[in-house]
């Protein structure tokens, strides 16, 4: 519930921002202009976008959720905010990461993605098995997805910033 909440309107602006950026930076690549300026753009939008949103969510989550949903769901607010960092990060990040497929770098998303459903797998199941808790799997799921996630942004900046520097 608490990822229904707050990941499927995120994940309607960000699917809408990827196509957008997908074509954006396709056109780009193909006069061979520099990447980085719009990519730069980009990301200080979603900034601007997400920041105050997900820190609403973060702040408010278990009050907002006892409120809207009635009490007992309050315990889902609770999960809403450990889920937030790595929403947040995943909002930068999905609508950036078409840039990948533009500069051809598929395997390197191949790659990216089977290691982190290892991860992930590893995040929800160990703190289960060992500790037999899911609070700590939900809080672990989180904390891979938020690195992940940021590791993907580095990376994309990273290439950009090697791709202007060679075709730009």
């Amino acid at each position: 519930m608490s990822y229904r909440v707050i990941g499927a309107p995120s994940s309607i602006l960000s699917n809408a921002a990827s196509r957008v950026n997908y074509q954006l930076n396709a056109e780009i690549r193909s006069k061979d202009k520099k990447m980085m300026p719009t990519l730069k753009d980009n990301f200080k939008k979603l900034i601007l976008i997400g920041l105050p949103i997900f820190l609403t969510i973060y702040l408010t989550a278990p009050f907002l959720f006892g409120q809207i949903f009635g009490e007992s769901w309050a315990e889902a607010g609770w999960y809403a905010q450990v889920l937030v960092p790595w929403l947040f990060v995943m909002f930068l990040t999905s609508p950036l990461a078409p840039i990948l497929t533009v500069l051809k770098l598929q395997d390197v998303t191949l790659k990216y993605d089977v290691v982190l459903l290892i991860a992930r797998v590893l995040a929800i199941l160990a703190p289960i098995i060992i500790f037999d808790n899911i609070e700590m799997s939900v809080i672990s799921f989180s904390i891979i997805g938020f690195m992940f996630n940021s590791w993907l942004l580095f990376f994309i900046f990273k290439t950009v910033k090697k791709y202007d520097e060679v075709y730009g």
